[in-house]
C-alpha cells in the first residue's frame, strides 16, 4: 500500500484493487480504495450517485418487481475508533447515510448486521463503543427502516456468551426486545412495537433478544429473518477471552444445551410460517473460498483474517464453518421454506449452494474486517428480482461524493433466488 497525492493536494489510499465509480455518466475504473479528505467542488450527492450506480448494474425494465437487502458486515473496528485497526466511525455513518439516502429509489426493504457489532463486547471501559453502534443504528431504528442484528463473539465477551447464561449486557441493554416492542426499560414511556419484530426466544418476560426473528412483505412474498447467537463448538476457549473478564477460567463460551433449545425453537417458528421464505442470519456461517499464506504482507496475520475479499481468481465454494454446518443441517434443510444463509466473521468474501431433493439453500459470507483501516467501509448488498427470479450481489463502498464498488468475481455475481 502507498500514499499518493494528486495535483488537487487530495490524499488516495492505494492498493491492488479493482474499483468502479460512476461521475458525470462515465465509469472510470481505478485501484483506489479509500479517499481522504478529497472534495470535488462539482460533485453530485452521495444518494444521485450511488444510486446511478447501482441502478446500472444490470437490465431493469419497469416491469421488474425489484428490492434491496442492505448486509452490514463486522463493525467492530468502527465502532473502536483509535483502536489498533484504523477503523472510523465515519465508515459506519457512511454505510447508514447510503441505506437511508437510496431507501426510496432502491426499494431498500430491509438491514441485517452479521454481528460482532463491538470489538470489546462488555468488558469494563468498552462501553462507548455501543454507544457508538446505537448512534447510528438508532437512526434505522427511527426512519422506520426494518432491520436486524445478529449477535457475534466480540459482542458476547466478559461471559455474555451461551455458555454463560447471561444476557449480554450491551447487546440486551441496546437492542433487547423492548427495543422492538415499544416497552420499558428502553422506553420510560410506551412506544408503537415495531411492525417487523417477530419475537425472541427466552423465558416469558425476558428481555434476552440474542436468538429472535423478523418479518416482512415484498411484493406479495413474505419472508422472515431468523437470528441465531453465536454458539461455535470448538473455536474459542477460555484463554481466548481479554484476561480482565470475571470467570472466564470456569465460564464454557459454548452450550450444547442452548444450541438444542434454540434449534428446536427456530424449527417450530419456522414450521409455523410455511408461507414465508427464511433467510437464516447468524454470525459464523461460512468461511470465505480462498485462505491467502500468511506472507506478512496482510493487515492480521493469524488464520482468521488470512482471506482478503477481491482476491480470488474465481468465485468457488466456501465451507460450512462448524455453526455454520449445524444451522444447515439442523435448521435449514429439513424446513423447504429456508433458502439463504447470511454470515460474517472469517474476513473475505464466498458463498455455497446445497441442494437436496430440489431444496436449495445458498449460504453468503461478507467481512472486511481483516483489512486495512478495519474494513474500509466495504458493505453488501443483495439486489432481489421477483421478475426474473434472481439475485444479485455486490459489494460496496459508500463514501462522501463517489463510492466505491468491487467487481471482481466473489464480489459481484448473480444467483438464481429459490433454485
Amino acid at each position: 500500500m502507498k500514499i499518493l497525492k494528486t495535483k488537487n493536494g487530495c490524499n488516495y489510499l492505494w492498493f491492488k484493487k479493482t474499483l468502479s465509480f460512476l461521475a458525470k455518466g462515465f465509469t472510470v475504473t481505478m485501484l483506489l480504495v479509500l479517499s481522504l479528505g478529497c472534495k470535488k467542488a462539482n460533485e453530485t450527492s452521495q444518494s444521485d450517485q450511488e444510486a446511478a450506480s447501482v441502478k446500472t448494474s444490470s437490465s431493469k425494465t419497469s416491469a421488474d418487481e425489484t428490492w434491496y437487502m442492505a448486509i452490514l458486515p463486522d463493525t467492530q473496528y468502527y465502532t473502536d475508533p483509535g483502536g489498533s485497526h484504523n477503523g472510523t466511525m465515519q465508515m459506519f455513518t457512511n454505510q447508514i447515510d447510503w441505506i437511508l439516502d437510496n431507501r426510496t429509489s432502491l426499494n431498500i426493504q430491509y438491514v441485517a448486521h452479521l454481528g460482532d457489532i463491538t470489538d470489546e463486547g462488555d468488558r469494563s471501559g468498552y462501553d462507548f463503543q455501543w454507544t457508538n453502534a446505537n448512534n447510528q443504528i438508532s437512526r434505522l431504528h427511527d426512519a422506520n427502516m426494518p432491520y436486524g442484528l445478529a449477535v457475534g463473539n466480540h459482542d458476547q465477551w466478559c461471559n455474555g456468551d451461551p455458555g454463560s447464561g447471561a444476557t449480554n449486557n450491551g447487546y440486551g441493554t441496546r437492542f433487547g426486545k423492548d427495543r422492538f416492542e415499544g416497552t420499558a426499560p428502553y422506553y420510560s414511556t410506551p412506544q408503537p412495537r415495531k411492525a417487523w419484530y417477530g419475537a425472541n426466544y427466552t423465558t416469558v418476560g425476558s428481555n434476552n433478544n440474542d436468538n429472535h426473528y423478523d418479518l416482512f412483505t415484498v411484493f406479495g412474498q413474505k419472508y422472515l429473518v431468523m437470528y441465531i447467537e453465536y454458539n461455535e463448538q470448538g473455536s474459542l476457549t477460555n484463554s481466548d477471552y481479554p484476561p480482565d473478564c470475571p470467570n472466564s477460567s470456569s465460564v464454557s463460551p459454548y452450550s450444547s444445551t442452548i444450541e438444542s433449545n434454540v434449534t428446536a425453537w427456530a424449527n417450530t417458528i419456522i414450521q409455523a410460517n410455511s408461507d414465508r421464505k427464511v433467510i437464516i442470519v447468524s454470525h459464523s456461517v461460512l468461511s470465505p473460498h480462498k485462505l491467502l499464506p500468511d506472507d506478512g504482507t496482510n493487515a492480521i496475520h493469524n488464520s482468521k483474517h488470512r482471506t482478503i475479499s477481491g482476491q480470488a481468481p474465481d468465485n468457488s465454494y466456501g465451507n460450512f464453518t462448524t455453526q455454520g454446518q449445524k444451522l444447515y443441517d439442523l435448521i435449514a434443510k429439513p424446513n423447504q421454506n429456508v433458502f439463504m444463509m447470511l454470515g460474517g466473521h472469517i474476513t473475505g468474501e464466498g458463498y455455497r449452494v446445497e441442494t437436496q431433493n430440489g431444496h436449495v439453500v445458498k449460504a453468503f459470507v461478507s467481512d472486511y474486517q481483516g483489512r486495512s483501516y478495519g474494513g474500509n467501509g466495504y458493505m453488501r448488498i443483495l439486489k432481489f428480482n421477483k421478475t426474473t427470479g434472481t439475485i444479485e450481489i455486490r459489494s460496496i463502498q459508500p463514501l462522501p461524493g463517489t463510492n466505491g464498488e468491487e467487481l471482481d468475481a466473489d464480489s459481484k455475481f448473480t444467483v438464481s433466488m429459490y433454485n
